[in-house]
């Protein structure tokens, strides 16, 4: 994390949540106690973005990639809550976390339940790998669509009654039918219906934490597509990908 990221970081209310988290993780010891979902997704997935709005949404804290409520001590500013790291005001209700983001499959069985987050694999791994010099890309690339197939596979064979799938199409096109789905699934029942104004209004909340919460060295995007700007690098994603696995479960957000 650069020095830059910390000063954005609201002090004041990280160093209270950091003293509440020791605090509430120091009562910890029935199962029931601890978070139950994994949100799950390869990098470059949507993963930061459906934080912020599920820590708007339901006035719940999220944890990092690299932290667990089951630590007694919370990881400090790496993996601390998106509300502390944005501009976004949200009124925390309740210090559980409701959700615990991984980019591996480390402790996700300590958790019942399993949120999958999907984007393109072509255009995710691409993302990922916009950096890496062509002379590296063969090598590295088959790690990257062994790691996001070993991903998916988790999803697949997850209990189906335990496991929720949110594309990321639908998380930056329609964040209000993403909510609705993950309302539901956390068994807070139907969002209420919203009108114009509040489905308006989810979608400057995405876009505005789309734009807060990107990452040093990394870019928004834009209108022209990785596979587009990496036509080589793409048909070498895709054909590692059916190769490596069945991707039928996922056709409907391939490209």
């Amino acid at each position: 994390m650069r020095w830059s990221d910390v000063k954005s970081l609201r002090q004041s209310e990280l160093r209270e949540w950091f003293g509440r988290e020791i605090a509430r993780r120091s009562r910890l010891s029935h199962p029931g106690d601890f978070c139950d979902t994994t949100l799950l997704s390869y990098p470059r997935s949507g993963n930061h973005l459906a934080r912020m709005l599920i820590e708007t949404e339901f006035n719940r804290p999220t944890l990092g990639a690299m932290d667990s409520d089951r630590f007694r001590v919370p990881r400090w500013l790496v993996d601390c809550p998106i509300f502390l790291r944005s501009r976004l005001e949200v009124k925390i209700k309740d210090d559980k976390p409701i959700v615990i983001k991984r980019h591996d499959l480390w402790d996700i069985e300590a958790r019942e339940f399993l949120v999958f987050l999907l984007r393109d694999p072509v255009e995710a791994i691409l993302s990922e790998m916009q950096a890496v010099p062509d002379k590296r890309f063969d090598e590295q690339v088959v790690r990257e669509t062994a790691k996001w197939t070993q991903l998916a596979n988790t999803f697949v064979t997850w209990p189906e009654e335990a496991r929720l799938l949110v594309s990321y199409q639908t998380l930056t096109e329609n964040p209000a039918l993403a909510l609705n789905a993950l309302s539901r699934f956390f068994g807070a029942g139907e969002s209420p219906d919203r009108d114009r104004d509040a489905q308006e209004e989810i979608r400057i909340r995405a876009r505005e934490g789309l734009q807060v919460l990107i990452r040093p060295g990394k870019s928004a995007g834009s209108d022209e597509s990785y596979a587009q700007r990496f036509p080589k690098r793409a048909d070498r994603v895709r054909r590692l990908l059916l190769a490596q696995g069945d991707l039928t479960p996922f056709s409907g957000h391939l490209t």
